[in-house]
């Protein structure tokens, strides 16, 4: 007969009591919670199970959900973007969307709208606008009462407004308001579509559009706090913009928004993006005036570095921060190796977005 060890028993023993590792539903107040598991989605609210019952939480106060499982193709898919490889992460993820658009059953509810916006994320993330607004209308289409849906609105119109089309994206979200009062969506959403028509407003700016920003901000106020930062990193974005930069101005809002963890990735990428910009002002003015910029330059750096590295599906302000991290290099006097420093981020950007404005002025 075998023997089993009291120590190999009590290991056993404490693998089967502890709990499986379940899902996380994140929320925007900044809290999360833990060992769930989420089984509907809807764009009014999330549902879940916790321990032997049966909760939900709204919809608009769900940030992220990290997910335990996955279906085999969506999973596959998201470990190629893990490793950087999104066209074999959209090939995986758009294989699972056709099968389910084709017929194909899936026992995880949520799951098929889950991989349509993880199509959509990733366009973005490739600076493909063409490729979100199919991604965006495909899930509007077949998933219209997912959490998904209210994002996809505002995903097609951001990507409309990148392609120089503000009339049509700004008649985008016109649509979307008026889904938002048909359906009585959550407050959230009238905001956001507010915010995104100030946003891709061609005919907006200066003073004007600020004043429409502030006032957005304030109705979001402490409820909808990642929609009140992101109006705040637009504030501070237009005074970065014309004729009349105010780089102090500026400074004072990016840096109140990093200072506050209530913030999405992308409001979170501009915020470290523009205070980048007014670090490298301030050593551009300096070394203009023939002082040394060393201290500014290497703030600007860490900034833009920070964004490079941490928000890599932040396309615009990605390409940014690697033209500028390598104009910083380029600049510096007394840091070894900036040369080759600068040369090996204006490669990674070319590399990562030939397309880019910024790849080209980087030449």
């Amino acid at each position: 007969m075998r023997t089993i060890r009291p120590a190999a028993a009590l290991a056993a023993l404490c693998l089967l009591l502890s709990p499986a590792t379940a899902d996380t539903i994140n929320k925007t107040d900044g809290s999360s919670i833990d060992d769930v598991t989420v089984s509907r989605e809807t764009v009014a609210e999330v549902t879940f199970r916790e321990g032997s019952k049966t909760r939900t939480v709204a919809s608009d106060l769900v940030l992220s959900i990290e997910y335990d499982k996955l279906p085999s193709l969506v999973d596959s898919a998201e470990s190629f973007a893990k490793d950087g490889d999104l066209l074999n992460a959209v090939d995986q993820m758009e294989l699972y969307v056709d099968g389910i658009i084709g017929g194909k059953k899936e026992r995880l509810a949520w799951a098929p709208a889950h991989a349509m916006n993880r199509v959509m994320e990733m366009r973005m993330t490739m600076g493909d606008p063409e490729a979100v607004i199919a991604a965006a209308d495909r899930l509007i289409k077949h998933a219209p009462d997912s959490r998904f849906m209210p994002t996809a609105y505002l995903a097609k119109a951001e990507a409309q407004h990148a392609l120089g089309r503000s009339s049509t994206a700004q008649a985008t979200l016109q649509e979307f308001q008026n889904i938002i009062e048909r359906k009585a969506l959550s407050q959230l959403w009238n905001i956001e579509a507010r915010l995104a028509l100030v946003l891709t407003d061609s005919k907006l700016s200066g003073e004007p559009k600020r004043e429409k920003l502030r006032e957005i901000a304030g109705i979001a106020g402490q409820e909808f706090p990642t929609v009140r930062n992101r109006a705040k990193v637009a504030e501070g974005e237009s005074y970065l913009e014309g004729n009349r930069k105010n780089f102090a101005e500026a400074r004072k809002i990016f840096q109140k928004v990093v200072d506050d963890p209530k913030a999405d990735t992308a409001t979170l990428a501009g915020a470290f993006c523009g205070l980048g910009d007014c670090l490298f002002q301030d050593a551009f003015s300096k070394a203009d005036a023939g002082a040394d910029a060393s201290n500014e330059l290497k703030d600007a750096i860490e900034k833009y570095l920070r964004v490079v590295v941490l928000y890599k599906d932040q396309s615009a302000y990605r390409s940014k921060a690697l033209f500028f991290a390598g104009r910083c290099y380029e600049m510096v006097t007394n840091l070894e190796d900036a040369n080759t420093r600068a040369r090996m981020l204006h490669g990674m950007l070319k590399r990562d977005y030939p397309d880019s404005d910024w790849a080209k002025k980087a030449d």
